[in-house]
């Protein structure tokens, strides 16, 4: 009998190993939560995360690029957010990001939440605004790139919006 239960036990336990070493393993990533301007270049770069958020105002003296592909929720995504939320998700506070150009080469981009000062060149589908005070102007490259711009009605735009 002890030689029975001896067998199960070591079955069980090569069962189990071998359930376990092929299991897939999910990758979760998380948001980049920046406070400076190499850190939110890096953040946005391909090398980034799919999200970006800054924790206070940001001011670049160079081009900030947002690029590469990144999965979120099973779709390509990226997002910019410029405010802090408390833990039920309600802003809590908006930030400025400056630079003189932000160029979007990422699919299904949103900048959410706060002020952006200088100019968007987008080279990418599916660019979305929420919330957003744009200082300066929105050049898309192609028709279809303005095509699948969404813009929300709580945004404003000081410069033009147009396909170059």
């Amino acid at each position: 009998m002890k030689r029975i239960s001896i067998f199960f036990i070591v079955i069980f336990v090569v069962c189990l190993s071998l359930i376990a070493c092929s299991a897939e393993v999910d990758v979760i990533t998380t948001a980049s939560i920046v406070d400076n301007a190499a850190d939110l270049q890096y953040a946005l770069s391909s090398d980034g995360n799919w999200i970006a958020g800054i924790v206070n105002d940001v001011t670049l003296d160079s081009d900030l690029i947002v690029e590469g592909e990144f999965m979120h929720n099973d779709a390509i995504a990226r997002k910019i957010a410029l405010y802090s939320q408390d833990e039920d998700r309600n802003k809590t506070e908006a930030f400025t990001l400056i630079a003189p150009r932000l160029l979007i080469m990422s699919e299904n981009t949103k900048l959410q939440g706060g002020i952006f000062m200088g100019d968007i060149y987008v080279e990418a589908n599916g660019f979305e605004l929420v919330d957003m005070v744009v200082e300066g102007s929105i050049l898309f490259k192609t028709q279809e790139n303005f095509d699948t711009y969404i813009i929300g009605e709580d945004c404003s735009i000081t410069g033009t919006t147009e396909v170059q």
